[in-house]
């Protein structure tokens, strides 16, 4: 029998604010000691908006959920990835914010209907690719689920054609150690990789990962476009200078 037989996916609704507020709570709390933006579903205004698949979509914040007679069982939330440090909003790529399932119904294929359904509507909207911080326990779901998982203190960077390079890392503090991406649309994508954690700085630790590279013959930088190579260039005169 189909576990997932009678389960629907769809867009969320505001109608799910109150059921999403106390997946949000159980298993995405607040950590003592340490940064909390807040919870998204607690305010009636902001999940209206976030909740209106057409107000939302077209801002490329996806909230979809997994219903079975008339609960919501599951849900999972991608909103557009922000450039750490900086904060800048980045429409081209995605960061998988939630996935969550209600524990009587896990490994029933439910999660994976989930991230399905947000890489599909990721991919039907021309973003690039999709990244996640991810418990340790999650590592074989995504990797099962077609998804790069990095070890543990290290970071995930990309390099889309004619832009310049991304770097992202994980969030150990809040229970979040891995780094889990999958490229959503390979031809924008020149290349992938991990890199150590040394400074904190994702960017900074990802170029100086970029150097190693292109002297290992594996990236040209002559493909790069000039802010990466620009960044190249003061990493090379880092090292040479200490």
């Amino acid at each position: 029998m189909d576990p997932t037989a009678g389960v629907r996916i769809r867009f969320a609704a505001p109608t799910d604010r109150a059921a999403l507020f106390e997946y949000e709570r159980n298993y995405f709390p607040a950590v003592a000691g340490q940064p909390h933006s807040g919870y998204v579903f607690e305010s009636v205004e902001l999940s209206t908006l976030t909740l209106t698949e057409q107000i939302a979509a077209p801002m490329r914040v996806f909230t979809v959920v997994a219903e079975s007679d008339g609960q919501i069982i599951g849900f999972a939330a991608a909103v557009p990835w922000r450039l750490p440090g900086s904060g800048a909003v980045d429409r081209a790529h995605m960061l998988l914010n939630y996935l969550a399932v209600d524990p009587a119904r896990r490994r029933q294929g439910i999660g994976s209907a989930l991230i399905a359904e947000i890489e599909r509507r990721s991919l039907a909207a021309r973003q690039n690719v999709i990244v996640a911080h991810v418990p340790a326990a999650q590592d074989d779901f995504y990797r099962t689920s077609g998804w790069e998982v990095c070890g543990d203190g290290r970071g995930y960077a990309w390099l889309p054609f004619n832009d310049h390079l991304r770097g992202d890392v994980a969030d150990p503090e809040l229970g979040f150690p891995l780094m889990a991406a999958k490229v959503l649309r390979p031809r924008a994508i020149r290349t992938t990789f991990d890199f150590p954690i040394l400074s904190g700085a994702p960017i900074f630790d990802a170029v100086t990962e970029l150097v190693r590279l292109i002297g290992e013959g594996r990236v040209d930088a002559g493909d790069l476009d000039g802010f990466t190579r620009d960044m190249v260039g003061q990493a090379n005169q880092r090292s040479t200078s200490l």
